[in-house]
């Protein structure tokens, strides 16, 4: 690609509201370099429960839909269209996956139990990534 494209392609994601995190990455992808790995621990550093928005519930969703916990099977929330929005869809999934896990109680909040479990699997992955 050229440079004016891929300056139009991160314009367009800007304008969706794509985290920076995400567009330096993307760049990166595009201009045929390999992204900087993120850690488990910065994508989610935060709890999170019913209505909450960010990047990070974005990146849980991802985590559900690709983990044999998806949100739902067409529109907003399923695989490839994940949203920046906890709603009552996140919250089903996360309750599948708390029970799973054994998490209890299994509420759908994402807190410190759960942000633990993620982190476990999300590390065995990088490591077998890595190899």
């Amino acid at each position: 690609l050229s440079s004016t494209q891929i300056s139009s392609i991160i314009a367009v994601l800007a304008s969706f509201g794509v985290d920076e995190t995400t567009i330096a990455n993307v760049q990166k992808i595009l201009s045929g370099n390999s992204p900087a790995p993120q850690s488990s621990n910065s994508t989610f550093s935060r709890d999170l429960k019913l209505g909450m928005t960010g990047a990070d519930v974005k990146a849980l969703q991802q985590y559900l839909n690709t983990h044999g916990y998806i949100l739902t099977s067409t529109g907003l929330g399923s695989p490839g269209h994940e949203t920046t929005l906890f709603g009552s869809l996140t919250k089903s999934a996360l309750i599948r996956f708390q029970k799973a896990h054994n998490i209890t109680p299994s509420v759908g909040y994402f807190g410190v139990k759960t942000r633990g479990e993620v982190a476990v699997f999300r590390e065995l992955k990088f490591d077998s990534d890595q190899k």
